[in-house]
C-alpha cells in the first residue's frame, strides 16, 4: 500500500525577489601589501582586496513536508489557499567561515508568492495559484508516506558589497530548469525502494543528506509528539467507514484552517548542513578560502522564529474517507509552523461503530441532504466537525458525558451525552 502524490510539473517555476544585505563578523580583510590580488583605490591609503562574488551549489533545498491522511480514500490537497512552503535562515550560513547577519531582506519564490523576509532568511513557498497534495491508499496514519518535496539544483549567488557586507541570491541553477523531486520517508529510509527517476535527481545526495531530511519530519521514527514550539491544534474531524455493507461511503471533505493560532507558536530551529560546490567562476580572493571549499558545507535553518500573525490563513481541502466497512477514527489536525501544512494524529485509534454517542440526520421538506457539515461542541469548549453522507446522515463518536451543542446550517440543537447509549437527532435545515 502507498500513499500517491500528486503535483502540477510547472508548480516550481522560480522567480526572484530581491536580494539582501549580509554584515560578515569578522575583521576587516586588509591585504597585505605584497599581495597580487589587492587593490588599493584611488585617493585611500589603505590596501583592500578585490571583492568575492559568485555562485554555489548547494546539493539540494526541502521545499516542504506534506503529511499522509488517514483512510484509504483520503486526500490533502493544498491549492489556493496555501503557501505551503519553508522558511530557512542563513545567519550561520558559512560553516568554519565568517558567520553571516542581515542588513537587509532576502527573498525567493518558487514559481508561487514572494515570500515574507525578516533580513536573514529566504522564504521559499508555493505559488497560490498551483496545487500539491497527497492521495493515501491505508486507514491508520503511516507516516512512512509523509512526502518531502526536495529542490536538486538550486543556486546561491554570492556577491562581496563593501569590506563587511554580503547580497546573497538564491535561484535555480544557470541554465536549468527547476528540479523538484517527491520522496516519501519510507524512500528516504530505504533508497533502494526508489524509482530510477528519483534515484537519478539524487545521485547526489548521501546517506548523512537523507538522515538530516528525515530528521525535519518529527514522526519519521515512530514519535507521536507534537512539540508546542512547532505544531499547533487547529481541527477535529472524523474518518468513518460506511455504517453497514452496501452503504453509501462518507467522505469527510473540509476546509482546514490556521487562522485560530495567531500568536501561539514560534521557536523552532532545525538545523540541516548541506553539501556544497563552488562554481569555477567563483572568485574568493582569499576571503572564504578557509571557510568554504569545494565540498564543503552550507547551513539551512528551518523554522519558525515569526510568531504566526492574524490574516496569515493557510488552508487545505481535506477529504477523509475509507470504504472499510465499520472503520470510524476521531482525527486531531495540527499545523506545522515549519512547513505550512497540516498533520494528523488518532486521538485513541479505531472505535468501532457501536460506541457511537450520536447518530443524526439533516434533511430538508423530508429530503436528506448530503455534504452538511455538523458542528458538535463539547461540554469542555472543544469542538468536532462532520459531514452527512448521501442519506444525510452522520454519526459522533467517542463524545465525552455531558451537555453538547450540535449546530447544523446555523441551527443549533443540544443533547446529552451519556455512556453507552446513543442519542438521536433530527434537523430540519431551513
Amino acid at each position: 500500500m502507498r500513499t500517491n502524490t500528486f503535483a502540477r510539473s510547472s508548480l516550481f517555476a522560480l522567480a526572484l525577489g530581491a536580494s539582501a544585505l549580509f554584515a560578515a563578523h569578522s575583521a576587516d580583510a586588509m591585504c597585505p601589501r605584497d599581495r597580487p590580488d589587492c587593490n588599493k583605490p584611488d585617493g585611500d591609503p589603505k590596501q583592500k582586496p578585490n571583492r568575492a562574488k559568485g555562485p554555489l551549489y548547494p546539493a539540494y533545498y526541502v521545499l516542504t513536508l506534506l503529511y499522509a491522511p488517514p483512510g484509504n480514500q483520503s486526500t490533502a490537497e493544498y491549492a489556493g489557499g496555501s503557501s505551503t512552503g519553508a522558511e530557512t535562515d542563513v545567519t550561520n550560513t558559512f560553516k568554519g567561515g565568517p558567520q553571516i547577519a542581515t542588513q537587509g531582506n532576502v527573498e525567493a519564490t518558487v514559481g508561487w508568492q514572494a515570500g515574507g523576509s525578516t533580513g536573514h532568511t529566504f522564504e521559499v513557498t508555493k505559488e497560490v495559484t498551483k496545487t500539491l497534495g497527497l492521495q493515501s491508499q491505508i486507514d491508520p496514519i503511516n507516516h512512512d508516506y509523509d512526502t518531502f518535496y526536495i529542490w536538486t539544483n538550486p543556486q546561491l549567488y554570492v556577491d562581496q558589497t563593501g569590506d563587511n557586507s554580503w547580497s546573497l541570491g538564491l535561484a535555480v541553477k544557470t541554465g536549468q530548469t527547476m528540479s523538484v523531486v517527491p520522496v516519501t520517508v519510507k524512500e528516504l529510509k530505504n533508497p533502494s525502494t526508489m524509482a530510477a527517476f528519483k534515484k537519478t535527481a539524487l545521485a547526489a545526495l548521501t546517506p548523512s543528506d537523507y538522515a538530516q531530511i528525515l530528521a525535519l519530519d518529527p514522526f519519521a521514527n515512530g514519535s507521536t509528539t507534537f512539540a508546542s514550539n512547532r505544531f499547533a491544534k487547529v481541527d477535529s474531524l472524523q474518518l468513518d467507514g460506511p455504517f453497514e455493507a452496501g452503504a453509501p461511503l462518507n467522505p469527510q471533505g473540509l476546509e482546514v484552517s490556521n487562522e485560530q493560532i495567531a500568536g501561539k507558536v514560534s521557536g523552532f530551529v532545525s538545523q540541516v548542513n548541506v553539501s556544497v560546490m563552488v562554481g569555477t567562476s567563483f572568485s574568493f580572493f582569499g576571503l572564504l578560502e578557509a571557510g568554504l571549499k569545494v565540498g564543503g558545507t552550507f547551513e539551512w535553518d528551518y523554522e519558525n522564529t515569526n510568531t504566526q500573525k492574524s490574516g496569515q490563513k493557510q488552508t487545505a481541502s481535506v477529504t477523509l474517507q475509507t470504504s472499510t466497512v465499520g472503520y470510524n477514527d476521531v482525527i486531531d489536525v495540527y499545523y506545522d509552523t515549519v512547513f505550512k501544512s497540516f498533520a494528523f494524529a488518532s486521538t485513541s485509534g479505531p472505535v468501532s461503530s457501536s460506541s457511537a454517542a450520536l447518530s443524526g440526520t439533516v434533511s430538508k421538506k423530508g429530503k436528506p441532504l448530503s455534504k452538511q457539515i455538523v458542528t458538535v461542541t463539547m461540554p469542555n469548549g472543544q469542538k468536532r466537525r462532520v459531514v452527512t453522507n448521501a442519506n444525510g446522515e452522520y454519526r459522533l463518536f467517542a463524545l465525552p458525558a455531558g451537555k453538547h451543542q450540535v449546530a447544523v446550517g446555523g441551527k443549533i440543537a443540544t443533547f446529552e451525552a451519556t455512556p453507552g447509549k446513543m442519542a438521536r437527532l433530527k434537523h430540519e435545515a431551513p
